[in-house]
């Protein structure tokens, strides 16, 4: 199955993946992450990315399937490649990350409308754990932040990763790509 979910999705055909998904789920198939990320995957490269976070806030609310910072990262990808209103992208990638730190415990978080919105609280409210953002996490939404034009944040979110790296909360520190 996953085979030809990874073929339609990445051929453009995501639509058909996804009916493929959901028939195969009303024929009681356990579909696994590997069969949502290639859909993920799918919607990102249609450039397609705010179906892309709809399935992955679908994914945090369906018993026994737990996205994996690739799953989210794969989201914040999108976002940063969007060709929708960069601004918004970036502020749609940055509340993303905002409700991952939320969700791995740090309260202490700063972005837009922190916990704001609907698909933010499904996301803390799913009790899916360890899902710690890595550099790749940060530096794709610095890129989406970048893309925007937004100096200021982007300064913003360069300090919040050194800090993250200081205290221990991000394994490597900002590199080349950071700067």
């Amino acid at each position: 199955l996953n085979a030809v979910l990874n073929l339609w999705a990445s051929t453009g055909n995501v639509e058909r993946a996804w009916k493929l998904l959901q028939r195969s789920l009303e024929e009681g198939v356990n579909n696994d992450l590997y069969s949502y990320n290639a859909i993920l995957l799918g919607y990102v490269n249609m450039g397609q990315a705010q179906q892309a976070e709809d399935l992955l806030f679908e994914m945090c609310r369906t018993d026994g399937l737990q996205p994996t910072i690739v799953s989210f990262n794969l989201v914040l990808s999108g976002w940063a490649r969007s060709n929708v209103d960069k601004k918004y992208a970036a502020e749609r990638a940055e509340q993303l990350l905002v409700s991952l730190m939320m969700l791995n415990g740090d309260k202490n978080v700063a972005g837009p409308d922190a916990g704001a919105d609907d698909e933010s609280s499904a996301l803390s409210r799913s009790g899916k754990q360890s899902l710690q953002p890595n550099l790749l996490t940060l530096n794709t939404v610095l890129s989406a932040c970048a893309r925007a034009g937004d100096a200021s944040r982007c300064e913003r979110l360069l300090k919040e990763m050194h800090d993250l790296y200081e205290s221990g909360r991000l394994d490597e520190p900002p590199d080349s790509v950071s700067f």
